[in-house]
């Protein structure tokens, strides 16, 4: 866990700043996009969940594993609930584009047939038409 660097600094802050060392870092790492949306992905549900579990609060006050007050419960299952959300959001939206690339590729399968008939019959007109 990441202890406090300043007392001076909030919670929000110094996971901020954590977050943002931490996208630099795959940034660096991860040449290709998928690769890195992937990471930066999981770099934010860690970022987000230590944030949760205090480990960017005073060391002295930091709550230990698994022996979660309930303030720090409710604020789990808050978080839980907005990801869950989020997901949900994003599936839906995959789906979306999904049914819309299928209807793409259909067209422009369509298409290419009637490009290869209309040649066909161009051919056929060369070389045998008169």
């Amino acid at each position: 866990m990441i202890a406090q660097e300043s007392s001076s600094k909030s919670e929000s802050e110094l996971a901020e700043e954590a977050y943002t060392r931490a996208t630099k870092l795959l940034r660096e790492i991860h040449k290709d996009d998928v690769d890195y949306a992937k990471k930066l992905s999981d770099a934010l549900g860690q970022n987000i969940l230590h944030e949760d579990l205090g480990a960017f609060s005073d060391p002295l006050k930091r709550v230990e594993p698994y022996r979660l007050d309930g303030d720090t419960k409710d604020r789990l299952i808050a978080h839980t609930r907005q990801d869950v959300a989020s997901t949900y959001g994003l599936a839906t939206q995959i789906m979306t584009f999904q049914e819309k690339l299928k209807g793409s590729i259909s067209s422009l399968r369509n298409l290419v047939w009637l490009c290869v008939c209309m040649q066909l019959v161009t051919l056929y007109f060369i070389v045998w038409g008169n």
